[in-house]
């Protein structure tokens, strides 16, 4: 069996995967933990949609890319903390726990397993 985990870092999250304990599932599951950080880069103002380089500005770069960076790296380590409680619960589960940034629908819908 295959499981898809979005996960937040939230409490409610956190529930959830303890709540997985009581859900009847099977001991050979196979299971994605995916944490996405919501991150949106704005084109620099004064660049065309032809020419768009988030290396176009160093201000750019700062105002948007440091953020992002940061976003991603929280949702990498949310994301191994994640993998890491569900393993204590269900040790005989292959667990993987994956990282994207972007729209969470579309990530999901590109998810390969």
């Amino acid at each position: 069996m295959k499981v898809l985990i979005g996960y937040d870092g939230s409490p409610s999250a956190d529930a959830a995967l303890d709540d997985l304990q009581r859900a009847g599932l099977p001991a050979d599951v196979k299971a994605v933990i995916l944490m996405i950080a919501q991150v949106w880069l704005p084109p620099p103002s004064d660049a065309s949609r032809e020419d768009y380089s988030p290396d176009a500005s160093p201000e750019w770069t700062k105002k948007y890319c440091d953020p992002a960076d940061k976003a991603v790296t929280e949702a990498e380590t949310l994301s191994r903390y994640a993998k890491e409680r569900l393993q204590n619960n269900f040790p005989k589960w292959k667990i993987t726990s994956e990282t994207a940034f972007g729209s969470p629908p579309e990530r999901i819908v590109r998810l390969k397993w």
